[in-house]
């Protein structure tokens, strides 16, 4: 052979042999019944029956700013629903929790004594906590409040002092405290002690910046300017 090989090999490059042609079988093809419309005229509709025989006048379709319009509508009173539910549901003073519940929203027992601690670096620990704010008086607890269910801390925790004055120098001295190179913001807990107060995520709250980073100066709005330009400048 040509390449050299023996025929032992040669014999497994040998092609298989071709598959039997079979014929297939023919299948009659189906037979539908044909009909005339005559049987149908009585549903159609008479040209002497002008509201059932002129054809309906096709909606105009809403244009660009009126579907933007009607979607921020929508997603509006949808909040508002929402909204309504969640503060019917809300309780405040924790009147319908368990003691369980109490902990993990980080309730105290007088709410006199309670300082609220927010915008706190994850890692923030109870050590932390106290020897930030210790020097203000005796505290005798810390509540980190967690995410139900898991223990991903939600930036901030309650520190109940021994006295009403002592958590008063905490509030006007502490506002601002550096812990784990992030400042701080104090407050007294509203929600057990002011009637009319609502947390954030209800309407109210301090309000403030974000944990988002904040756009340097001079810096692009990508997000907003399409091709890295400021819409203002449009």
């Amino acid at each position: 052979h040509p390449s050299g090989l023996t025929n032992d090999l040669l014999f497994l490059f040998e092609p298989r042999p071709p598959l039997p042609f079979i014929k297939p079988e023919k299948k009659p093809a189906p037979k539908l019944p044909m009909t005339g419309l005559a049987a149908y005229i009585e549903h159609f509709a008479s040209p002497d029956d002008a509201e059932n025989y002129a054809p309906n006048p096709p909606k105009p379709l809403p244009k660009r700013k009126e579907r933007k319009a009607l979607k921020a509508k929508a997603r509006k009173e949808r909040g508002e629903a929402a909204l309504k539910v969640a503060l019917a549901a809300w309780d405040p003073k924790g009147e319908k929790l368990t003691p369980e519940q109490r902990d993990e929203e980080g309730k105290t027992k007088d709410p006199y004594h309670t300082l609220f601690v927010s915008r706190l670096d994850y890692k923030t620990t109870e050590g932390d906590l106290r020897a930030a704010f210790e020097r203000y008086g005796k505290i005798e607890s810390v509540k980190l409040v967690t995410v139900k269910g898991s223990d991903k801390p939600r930036g901030y925790a309650f520190l109940e002092y021994s006295s009403s004055r002592e958590m008063k120098d905490a509030y006007r001295e502490a506002d601002g405290t550096k812990i784990l190179d992030r400042k701080v913001c104090v407050d007294v807990e509203r929600g057990r002690t002011v009637e009319s107060w609502r947390p954030m995520r209800l309407g109210g709250g301090r309000g403030g910046d974000g944990r988002r980073p904040k756009p340097k100066k001079g810096s692009r709005l990508l997000s907003r300017g399409g091709f890295g330009g400021d819409p203002r400048d449009a």
